[in-house]
């Protein structure tokens, strides 16, 4: 293992190479590495008590990557919107920290027309802005987003690109109302299509939300999705329970629910495999669940419930772990990988085969301090690139990057 700093004035960047586990090497005294693939960064900052986590991660055209992340808010308890933007090597080259008029970005980093966008919300009004980002780094000034009415969506919980990759899926949490707002779209914050449904009455049914928004209690995985056959989906909160819904956005038809218990156990991670099929991960009570393949078939007459999943836990994870799930194409062949966190603090890869639901491989990411995952994409050369926080001095929260090699992903896919 060698350890190169690169100064710049604005920022350090640990440079955390690993010979034994990512096979390659560096030249400790030209600083001049021989091989930048793969490669593990940690990016630090002159200001010793700065804390900056990712939430995103997207590679460019140039080969260069985006990362959109949060920090602590100065003004509030909401956080403020950071946005970095490194080189196809992973060295510095800008960052900036949004006006903290506008917090709480939410991710994924969303590709329309040449561009990525995010959704985020106004500190004080409180409503959903939409902010581009340029492949550069360069932003837009925040749009406030409307639904076909004219009226405003509050507080965002999720976003995901629809299938025609045109398109942004919102979910959101109107307080005033008591409901989950689920929509469609388009890149200048204009909806067209807007389903409400209750979270529930009373005082205490909002609480869960609110916490996770001022990251003062239990952090869910809110997520928005579709599956290839026209539904849509949202992870959130219905009738009191965190669940699995499943909606018709053309109709007022009720929906169909995965129930979870409480806020106790649901879902965690979701992906449509084709028809009832899905590949999933679900909490319950502590313990977490790694299901490549399962059969979800609900309906409003015939709600069903995530206990009902079978698979066996994963002991090695912390509590409500986080878990991304992605779709990972290796030699014309599809692949579903997992990425969470295990209780030793390291970043844990799991490889399933999609069509068999075979678990292949796994790879745990990360030594020496404690590290956990935030997310990672595919790349152009068809490794993967893995943006998590790294805890330096094991109590300061900095942006990490791991870039995997095709040799790297083929081995993960492989048995």
């Amino acid at each position: 293992m060698y350890l190169n700093k690169y100064f710049t004035r604005l920022k350090t960047v640990l440079s955390v190479f690993l010979l034994s586990i990512l096979f390659f090497s560096c030249d400790i005294g030209d600083n001049k590495v021989d091989l930048l693939d793969p490669f593990v960064r940690i990016y630090d900052r002159e200001a010793f008590n700065s804390s900056y986590s990712p939430i995103d991660i997207k590679q460019t055209a140039d080969g260069g990557y985006l990362i959109l992340g949060e920090t602590p808010n100065p003004d509030s308890n909401l956080r403020a919107i950071y946005l970095m933007r490194i080189d196809q090597e992973g060295n510095f080259v800008s960052d900036q920290v949004f006006d903290t008029q506008y917090v709480q970005p939410v991710g994924e980093l969303l590709l329309i027309g040449g561009n990525y966008h995010f959704l985020c919300m106004h500190s004080v009004s409180l409503d959903v802005h939409i902010v581009t980002v340029a492949p550069d780094g360069s932003t837009s000034a925040p749009v406030p987003v409307r639904d076909a009415e004219g009226n405003a969506l509050f507080y965002p919980l999720s976003a995901a690109l629809d299938r025609d990759n045109a398109t942004i899926l919102l979910q959101s949490f109107d307080n005033e109302e008591k409901e989950t707002v689920f929509s469609r779209i388009n890149a200048t914050g204009t909806a067209s299509q807007t389903r409400r449904l209750t979270i529930g009455a009373g005082p205490d049914v909002e609480e869960p939300i609110i916490d996770h928004f001022t990251r003062s209690g239990k952090q869910f995985p809110f997520m928005s999705g579709f599956t290839t056959d026209g539904r849509y989906f949202f992870n959130g909160f219905y009738n009191f329970t965190f669940s699995l819904v499943f909606i018709d956005l053309a109709s007022e038809a009720a929906p169909g629910v995965l129930q979870g218990v409480g806020d106790e156990a649901g879902i965690s991670s979701v992906l449509h495999i084709n028809g009832n099929t899905f590949a999933t991960s679900r909490f319950s009570f502590g313990q977490n669940y790694i299901l490549p393949q399962v059969e979800i078939n609900v309906s409003s007459e015939d709600p069903g419930s995530s206990e009902d999943l079978s698979g066996n836990p994963f002991p090695e994870l912390p509590t409500d772990a986080k878990v991304i799930l992605k779709r990972v194409q290796v030699g014309g062949q599809n692949y579903l990988i997992y990425a969470t966190d295990t209780k030793g603090k390291q970043i844990l890869l799991l490889a399933y085969n999609e069509s068999t639901g075979e678990l292949m491989n796994t790879k745990r990411l990360g030594f020496s301090i404690p590290y956990e995952v935030a997310g990672f994409t595919s790349t152009a050369d068809g490794g993967l690139a893995v943006v998590g926080t790294a805890f330096v001095a094991d109590r300061f929260p900095r942006v990490c990057l791991f870039k995997l090699s095709l040799d790297d992903v083929t081995e993960l896919v492989s048995q």
